[in-house]
């Protein structure tokens, strides 16, 4: 799925959109929306403020692919490419694996959507485990009161 945005301020408000039509087009876990949209909204602010000094803006391209479970979204900024600046340090700590490539104007993201899903599968364990260990401590506190 490609998606072409002008390197403008206003293609910040359509990233809601383009992140909801990438969870139906690949279904997607809908727990991933905040870590996608967070990533894409860091990548493509990156390429808009590299472009507000210049007098010509270019296009944001957002690529996206499923491959074996991993879910990848590639962002090409056509003009001075992405910054590896502390502003991508999120993007790094959302994303399985982050690249910059072709002289740094494309960024891609990998999310491995299994790791997601195991991981999301041990949390919830992990509540029901607190639950039911609190469960029994309100037990154990009732016998001890009678």
């Amino acid at each position: 799925m490609e998606i072409i945005l002008k390197s403008e301020n206003n293609s910040l408000q359509v990233l809601d959109n383009i992140v909801e039509q990438l969870m139906d087009n690949f279904q997607i876990d809908r727990e991933m929306f905040a870590s996608l949209l967070v990533v894409l909204d860091e990548a493509v602010e990156n390429a808009i403020k590299l472009d507000l000094n210049k007098s010509q803006q270019n296009d944001i391209i957002i690529n996206s692919t499923l491959v074996d479970n991993i879910f990848s979204i590639s962002i090409t900024h056509s003009n001075t490419g992405f910054s590896a600046s502390s502003d991508l340090q999120i993007i790094t700590k959302l994303a399985d694996k982050v690249e910059l490539y072709n002289n740094g104007q494309s960024i891609k993201l990998d999310f491995d959507l299994v790791l997601f899903e195991q991981m999301r599968l041990s949390e919830k364990r992990r509540e029901a485990i607190l639950a039911e260990k609190s469960k029994h401590l309100q037990i154990s506190k009732k016998q001890n009161v009678q």
